[in-house]
């Protein structure tokens, strides 16, 4: 390529390594049973996320009749 003074380069950023992620759990319910699952769900997938080198956890949505 050669030289052209009227070209101006924009360096490429880096690749971002980790994609953000955010987990969202939810119950339709206040029973105990619906409470557990709640707590299942979160426990589950942060793991998921943990386990998954490209993901970064960002924030963890519960939404249900228990909040």
């Amino acid at each position: 390529m050669t030289y052209n003074p009227k070209v101006h380069l924009i360096p490429a950023k880096p690749a971002r390594r980790e994609k953000p992620v955010g987990i969202y759990c939810r119950v339709s319910t206040n029973d105990i049973e619906q409470l557990k699952s709640l707590s299942f769900q979160v426990s589950a997938l942060t793991r998921l996320v943990a386990s998954t080198t490209q993901w970064l956890l960002v924030d963890v949505y519960m939404d249900g009749h228990c909040i």
